[in-house]
């Protein structure tokens, strides 16, 4: 078990299958017990279940997922598939907020590949998405690790607020071969509620760089795993019996990671292999 319980299915890969496709993913990640929401069966799920609610703990979180295209590939109705639509999304923002969440989050699905910094236009709509509300923005797709930025926003009652937003985090698991893919990070960030105003702030953020490990066995079979760095450092490599290939790939990836995040508004995490010997025991 690796401890997710959610996903969001709304990227540029959503329509590869057709509706049945977009239909097969939502049965199958509720079968097995995921949350799920950014593609739909239909509007009447869409309008009963959109934005996701989720209550952990003393927090009541709402969830918006959205995706810049679905490469050309037109959605199939009934099915619904929540593109960039910037009069949608501050309609959804609305609705969001009559629900009176503690924290609104919204994962994007945006900014051209490869790139490790992000775009005019990620940095133009994030700022339109944080002004509508949303306290945090976490994104995807460009395959590289782009930068976390902080600042503050101010609401509609003349209050500010800290927001943050992580422009793409990366590649957690992947075998693309192109310079700085084969990683990515994990991002942390604590919720804090004052238990007499109930008001929730943003607190302590950390990032934990993963890297990409393949594990290829004696019949040639190949095992992808996503592993904590800074857990396999310093010796602690022999672990999962890396190659001193593995370990100069690794350091490579780790150096361009913590050089590339040294700016941003957040620090690393570090794991000790010690809290990982109960999971490689199992092995």
């Amino acid at each position: 078990m690796t401890g997710f319980d959610f996903l969001v299915t709304s990227n540029n890969h959503s329509n590869d299958s057709g509706l049945q496709g977009v239909n097969h993913t939502i049965d199958v990640l509720q079968s097995w017990g995921f949350y799920q929401t950014g593609t739909f069966k239909n509007q009447m799920d869409r309008d009963a279940f959109y934005p996701l609610i989720m209550y952990r703990d003393d927090f009541k979180i709402a969830f918006l997922n959205y995706t810049y295209d679905t490469n050309g590939i037109p959605t199939t109705p009934p099915s619904i598939v929540n593109e960039i639509d910037e009069e949608q999304i501050e309609a959804d923002m609305k609705m969001a907020q009559l629900l009176q969440p503690d924290i609104i989050i919204v994962l994007m699905h945006w900014g051209p590949e490869y790139a490790i910094i992000e775009s005019k236009k990620q940095d133009a709509l994030a700022k339109k998405i944080l002004n509508w509300g949303a306290d945090l923005i976490i994104g995807a797709h460009p395959h590289v690790v782009q930068p976390i930025r902080a600042g503050n926003v101010e609401r509609p009652d003349g209050t500010k607020e800290e927001i943050l937003v992580a422009y793409s985090l990366g590649n957690f698991i992947s075998n693309q071969t192109k310079p700085k893919t084969d990683g990515g990070i994990i991002f942390e960030i604590e919720l804090i509620k004052n238990q007499k105003t109930k008001k929730v702030t943003l607190g302590e953020h950390h990032y934990i760089p993963v890297w990409r490990y393949i594990h290829k066995d004696k019949t040639g079979k190949s095992t992808y795993h996503a592993i904590p760095i800074s857990a396999f450092e310093n010796g602690s490599e022999s672990k999962i019996e890396m190659t001193k290939k593995d370990i100069n790939a690794m350091n490579k990836y780790a150096k361009h990671v913590r050089e590339h995040l040294s700016q941003s508004n957040s620090t690393e995490r570090k794991i000790p292999v010690s809290d990982l010997e109960q999971v490689l025991n199992q092995k």
